[in-house]
């Protein structure tokens, strides 16, 4: 039986009418019952020309590939208020940036606020069931089980950050040319997590050196697969076009984005299995000597220790090294732009550091207490911190 084009765009439009009446009844349970419990006042409505809040969601769009949603939000909060409600394509968002608020959704209200069934299908694909992805007792398992694995004593050998930031060195030209630096940033913040969550590295920056030293991790020269530094980014990318069309983030799922997630997955779950065995071999080892060597800590061995469930390991490491990656070069490039306005500022933390740790060629590798007891050090760190969180 034959089905007429006018019956499919019927059902179609009546399909995506019903989803969205779906979603407005939900949030608006919700508010209510929130309301209710807590006694909150409305917040301010930004009202929508088009449907679905269209218009919104195409200036969202647009600072997004402009590159300037943080100066985007700041604005509209500075013409709306600290708290205001938007509607588009079908989901209510309240947004905020009252310190209140804030902290009664990262603190004192904690347990009450959750990340909700959007960011998990958003972020799934590619992070799985993680810190970022879950909520309830799957974040408090995930809370419990990553949680030892970054005690000072864990996180503060710094020996193994050495040769990367020698490389970064390398790819920084001495002529007075133009470099990114925000891009070799991300690169030394992958290198430094890969090696530390795997105990390999995936030596991205020497892409900027190849010339020099021959090494590209781009692509496999035999396959011409991508390697895992640019699937990785690619991927990051589709997860956040998955995320601007909110609840409908199902409506993009190319096909490249499931052949980078194949890479990226394939590539943490070589050193999940390999992690596995070591351990298992030193397990072994253990047993029959009564002073076995101190092995070099490797983040994924010693989660291993706690689980030996492949696809849970995967996923943490997912999840930690997106978050690693990201909110280091972020801050680097941040603090260093606000150094390249502010060349007294340079100056001033130059003579510090040549205080408290001495010339280069007279310097050991560096402590965690080291660099802790640098004031202005961290004082330069922590500035540039707010200053990216307030934008």
């Amino acid at each position: 039986m034959a089905i007429s084009l006018g019956t499919i765009i019927i059902a179609l439009v009546g399909g995506v009418l019903l989803y969205v009446g779906h979603n407005y009844v939900q949030d608006w349970l919700r508010e209510r019952k929130f309301v209710q419990t807590h006694g909150c006042k409305k917040p301010v409505v930004l009202k929508n020309s088009l449907p679905f809040g269209l218009e919104r969601y195409f200036l969202l769009v647009d600072s997004v590939d402009r590159e300037v949603l943080p100066e985007f939000n700041r604005d509209l909060h500075k013409t709306v208020g600290n708290t205001y409600e938007v509607s588009m394509l079908g989901m209510t968002t309240i947004q905020t940036t009252e310190p209140r608020n804030v902290q009664a959704i990262l603190a004192t209200q904690f347990k009450e606020f959750g990340l909700g069934p959007t960011r998990y299908g958003s972020f799934h694909p590619l992070l799985g069931d993680g810190i970022f992805t879950l909520d309830g007792k799957g974040w408090e398992m995930s809370r419990t089980l990553l949680r030892p694995q970054f005690s000072r004593e864990q996180i503060s050998h710094l020996k193994s950050l050495e040769d990367h930031i020698q490389l970064l060195f390398k790819c920084i030209p001495t002529d007075g040319s133009v470099v990114d630096i925000q891009e070799l940033f991300f690169r030394l913040s992958l290198d430094t997590a890969t090696e530390f969550l795997f105990g390999e590295s995936v030596n991205s920056l020497s892409q900027g050196t190849e010339s020099k030293i021959g090494i590209s991790e781009a692509t496999d020269a035999s396959t011409g697969k991508k390697g895992f530094a640019q699937a990785f980014n690619e991927a990051q990318t589709h997860l956040m076009g998955r995320v601007r069309l909110r609840s409908l983030y199902w409506a993009h799922n190319p096909q490249e984005f499931k052949d980078v997630n194949i890479i990226c997955k394939d590539f943490v779950d070589h050193f999940v299995h390999k992690a596995l065995a070591n351990n298992a071999q030193q397990a072994t080892e253990k047993s029959q000597s009564d002073s076995p060597e101190k092995q070099r800590y490797v983040f994924l061995e010693a989660l291993g220790k706690e689980s030996r469930d492949p696809i849970l390991l995967r996923d943490q490491c997912m999840n930690i090294l997106l978050a690693g990656r990201d909110t280091t070069a972020s801050l680097l490039s941040w603090t260093f732009n606000l150094l390249g306005r502010h060349p007294e500022i340079t100056q001033k933390l130059r003579q510090a550091i040549l205080a408290d740790f001495g010339e280069e060629d007279s310097s050991t590798i560096l402590t965690f207490e080291q660099l802790k007891s640098s004031v202005y050090l961290r004082y330069v760190i922590n500035e540039g911190k707010w200053t990216l969180i307030s934008c």
